[in-house]
């Protein structure tokens, strides 16, 4: 595996990568199950396996988004703001949740057609939603940035992009000279 992280994994090591990751996720997600479905929701069916999953799956959610940004695409990354770092959370939190549907639904069909055990369907499944996630991780996540082309900005360029149309109704624009 690549510890210098001025090289980015390419192919299959970077599957590996990205594989290893979810793997801590998943033990961030596990744990946290545990804890509140144990010690803060016990007894509460809602508290247990609504809150709890949901809680913990979140959890999930930010460990791999973390574990992403520090090492699978650490350097795809260019837009290192907290707006930056919101807009890729809200779109690695939107394929994480697709990826969790993906599953649910190959589980229970995998059950319904060949009567597996439930951990047997969650694995193929996992399996198979799993590469959904990694493809929008690499493609739509934390894809390539393409290059912006250098343009000299000239007074004439710069007044084009402030260019603002007002309401017809403003009759004083003193306030804009």
């Amino acid at each position: 595996m690549i510890t210098d992280r001025s090289k980015e994994a390419k192919g299959a090591l970077r599957f590996l990568e990205y594989f290893l990751t979810r793997n801590i996720g998943t033990l961030a997600d596990c744990a946290v199950l545990w804890l509140l479905a144990e010690l803060v929701f016990k007894g509460s069916y809602v508290g247990e396996n609504i809150i709890s999953p949901t809680i913990s799956f979140e959890v999930a959610c930010a460990v791999n988004y973390i574990t992403s940004t520090l090492w699978v695409y650490a350097q795809r990354i260019d837009d290192h703001s907290i707006r930056g770092h919101l807009v890729r959370f809200f779109k690695f939190n939107v394929s994480s949740i697709l990826g969790f549907f993906i599953k649910m639904g190959l589980l229970l069909l995998f059950d319904h057609w060949f009567g597996w055990h439930v951990v047997i369907c969650n694995l193929v499944a996992l399996s198979i939603a799993g590469l959904f996630n990694f493809s929008t991780s690499e493609l739509w996540v934390f894809g390539k940035q393409k290059m912006a082309v250098d343009e000299t900005i000239t007074e004439e360029t710069f007044e084009r992009s402030v260019d603002v149309d007002l309401p017809s109704d403003i009759e004083d624009t003193s306030f804009l000279d």
